[in-house]
């Protein structure tokens, strides 16, 4: 059954993560996602006992967390040239597995590294070659994916066009089947493909190879970073989004990560509009 989530990042970063999940549920969200920061409350630095605490939270206030994301992955890609840089990563995804694991959570998003990203996402760190970054997320996310599997956690693996890597569906298909290990598969975002392709095409090609989905919208009049925009409200055809995602059989989360907020006051309107969103598009899902 299909279900709905909102990313952490679409509520006022005063909230707490428990104001969060409060609100979340207040609009009728299945879950939340969470995102692993250097520090705060949700972070490298959290200690065990916080993280069973949430675990304790989601129950008492009926919401689940569907997954765990992270930006750090953008500061230590793991297909940098410096070993110190890619191990910073590779630690990075280890806590997000050892959390998940302890919050019952099934899947975490993982940014399957980089060539070059542009600023803002670039965080000074230089280019490589795009066999180098290949062979070096092929062999980091084989010895994760490991690492995962023992504690029941799936890696998702995010498409994002601004990476230069992994650009095109049949590519990063070819590149899930060089790792081949099971729990190891796509987290879709639908808004990240409109720069270079069409999000049906993206579902039809890598459909059973996905697990979770990011829902937003895309300006193609902007065509950067900065053309994201909330469902309904750019320039993605959303009933042949949904006739893909109804042929791909898939029945998990639909992520709604709002983008580019234009409510500087009333923030709650962006949670409340999205949860409409989603509806709308579970709707179509199953009507198409």
């Amino acid at each position: 059954m299909l279900k709905k989530s909102i990313n952490r990042w679409a509520f006022e970063s005063s909230l707490s993560i428990e104001e969060c999940m409060k609100m979340a549920k207040k609009h009728s969200f299945d879950a939340i996602e969470l995102n692993l920061e250097e520090t705060g409350d949700f972070s490298l630095e959290t200690p065990e006992k916080d993280v069973l605490g949430l675990k304790q939270k989601t129950a008492e206030y009926g919401i689940n967390i569907s997954s765990l994301c992270s930006l750090l992955f953008w500061k230590y890609p793991i297909t940098s040239s410096d070993p110190e840089i890619r191990q910073k990563g590779v630690d990075i995804i280890k806590r997000m597995i050892e959390y998940a694991s302890l919050l019952n959570v099934d899947t975490i998003l993982v940014v399957p590294g980089m060539v070059h990203a542009d600023p803002p996402l670039d965080f000074g760190n230089p280019p490589v070659s795009y066999t180098d970054a290949w062979e070096r997320a092929k062999k980091i996310i084989q010895e994760l994916a490991d690492f995962a599997v023992v504690r029941n956690v799936t890696i998702g693996l995010e498409n994002v066009f601004y990476n230069k890597f992994l650009l095109s569906p049949r590519e990063f298909k070819e590149f899930l089947e060089d790792v081949n290990r099971r729990n190891v598969k796509i987290y879709f975002d639908v808004g990240n493909t409109m720069i270079c392709g069409f999000p049906e095409d993206w579902i039809g090609i890598l459909n059973d190879r996905i697990c979770s989905i990011h829902c937003k919208d895309f300006d193609k009049n902007v065509n950067t970073l900065y053309g994201w925009r909330n469902v309904f409200e750019g320039h993605i055809n959303w009933n042949n989004v949904c006739r893909a995602i109804k042929n791909a059989g898939y029945d998990g989360y639909l992520v709604g990560e709002p983008a580019l907020s234009p409510y500087l006051f009333q923030q709650e309107e962006l949670i409340r509009n999205t949860s409409s969103a989603l509806d709308k598009l579970r709707e179509m899902i199953l009507c198409v």
